[in-house]
């Protein structure tokens, strides 16, 4: 007789709360485990007299292939998931060409790209006139590093 028996619904509750711990920004790593649970569920509804222990061995096959999935899905796509720079405003803008909108005397100046008016440096040796197309090479901090195009 078995004392210990594991109903679909706690699948499904261990389901849910792993997704709940992955709204918290984990970074992608529980969404394997909460899937695994899922699946697991769905097999214990429909062959509810399966034991505990292979419930438990089942879930934890079905874990680690889904993380490994996922981890090397992401190294495989080549680009992981830290490098996006959606935060960085500056940084998207390396290697767009703009027009500058105001004269920019040797060294520092403002232009306006978008809807945002940027500082920006330049190392050329004479001055940027208003018009001259130019090259975003980088960024140091909120400030645009430039040179003519």
């Amino acid at each position: 007789m078995t004392l210990f028996i594991l109903y679909y619904w706690h699948w499904v509750v261990l389901g849910l709360f792993l997704i709940a711990l992955e709204a918290f920004g984990i970074g992608g790593i529980l969404l394997g485990a909460s899937g695994a649970g899922f699946i697991i569920a769905g097999i214990v509804f429909y062959w509810p007299e399966l034991a505990w222990t292979t419930q438990v061995i089942g879930y934890g096959f079905l874990t680690l292939g889904f993380t490994l999935a996922y981890r090397y899905g992401f190294k495989f796509s080549g680009k992981s998931p830290r490098t996006f720079d959606f935060n960085d405003r500056a940084g998207q803008l390396k290697g767009s060409t703009i027009q500058l909108t105001q004269d920019l005397p040797l060294g520092e100046g403002r232009t306006q790209i978008g809807d945002t008016l940027w500082r920006v440096r330049h190392e050329d040796r004479r001055p940027l006139k208003a018009g001259d197309t130019a090259l975003v090479v980088g960024h140091e901090g909120m400030i645009l590093l430039i040179t003519l195009n």
